[in-house]
């Protein structure tokens, strides 16, 4: 059987990541290797990890290098056929990793795949069923907020997977390389995702691999420390890998959406300088993008397709 790593990044989230640990010693399939990257945390993560899970492998980072950083990290520290991200603050059931693997197994054209979601405050509700991308504005998590239920029930393939949880062949890491630690947190996953995609890779959405997600518990839910990031981060990814030819004939929509989006913003002016910290950050987000773009094998119009929050149909080309 294939083996199975799990990157944990955590930054002062010991109770929270002794949860999340718990959920996986109580998997139906257990990963060969669990490997919890901690970035400096100020808490007790460290100690307590070599202390009480001495099956736990343990990476410190001398500073906090942020999600990206300490994926990065674990990836390289990882022996596993396959690799499985997971957020401190996710928290899977039982036959959740059995499903991933399993679909990977079975559907050999897909290199990675997603989650379903819930939020561990409502599980009633999807936090996402995997990530989908608007043509106009970036990253969208497919089904935020709505009641779960049979809209989400049938495995389907999406643009790309979130990374709280989700499961990729290492072959994937081999050919795309790193995730960029300059975005440090949030959209790091859906730049990752894009440029696999770019290259061909493609991504299944599991409903069977259920998890809850106490989204943004360690940075701050809704913070303005959120907001700057994440508007940052979201017109760096958009500029880095969205191919001219889908970014030409919807340019006046562009600025309209990301005008629209910044006016109902919480935290305006932390988004404002979001916004402004992607565009002096231009030059470097443009040099990658010329090899991102370089490099490129997919057909815009599949790609345009993949793109859809309501998924495309398994068994299409």
């Amino acid at each position: 059987m294939a083996s199975v790593s799990v990157v944990i990044p955590t930054w002062n989230a010991l109770p929270r990541l002794r949860r999340c640990l718990q959920r996986l010693a109580s998997q139906t399939r257990r990963p060969e290797e669990i490997i919890v990257v901690d970035n400096a945390s100020s808490d007790d993560t460290v100690k307590t990890m070599r202390g009480e899970y001495p099956w736990v492998k343990v990476v410190r980072l001398p500073r906090n290098l942020g999600t990206s950083g300490g994926v990065n990290a674990g990836v390289k520290a990882a022996s596993g056929d396959f690799i499985v991200t997971l957020d401190s603050d996710a928290y899977p059931t039982p036959t959740w990793l059995e499903a991933l693997q399993s679909a990977l197994e079975e559907a050999p054209v897909f290199s990675f795949a997603a989650c379903r979601l819930l939020l561990a405050s409502d599980p009633r509700r999807i936090d996402s069923a995997g990530d989908a991308f608007d043509p106009l504005i970036g990253g969208i998590m497919r089904g935020h907020g709505e009641p779960d239920g049979p809209a989400f029930d049938t495995p389907c393939e999406v643009f790309t997977a979130t990374g709280a949880a989700s499961i990729y062949r290492r072959g994937v890491f081999e050919r795309v390389g790193s995730l960029d630690e300059s975005l440090f947190i949030y959209s790091d996953d859906i730049d990752f995702g894009f440029r696999a995609r770019l290259l061909g890779h493609r991504c299944v959405y599991v409903p069977d691999a259920v998890v809850h997600h106490d989204r943004s518990a360690t940075f701050g839910r809704g913070s303005s420390a959120q907001m700057r990031l994440v508007y940052r981060n979201r017109v760096t990814v958009y500029l880095k890998n969205m191919p001219w030819g889908l970014i030409k004939p919807r340019l006046g929509g562009i600025g309209h959406t990301w005008a629209a989006a910044l006016r109902h913003a919480p935290h305006r002016g932390a988004a404002f300088r979001g916004y402004c910290e992607a565009f002096l950050r231009m030059g470097a987000t443009l040099r990658a993008r010329r090899g991102i773009q370089r490099t490129r094998c997919v057909d815009l119009a599949c790609l345009l397709e993949a793109m859809s929050p309501d998924g495309v149909p398994i068994g299409k080309p």
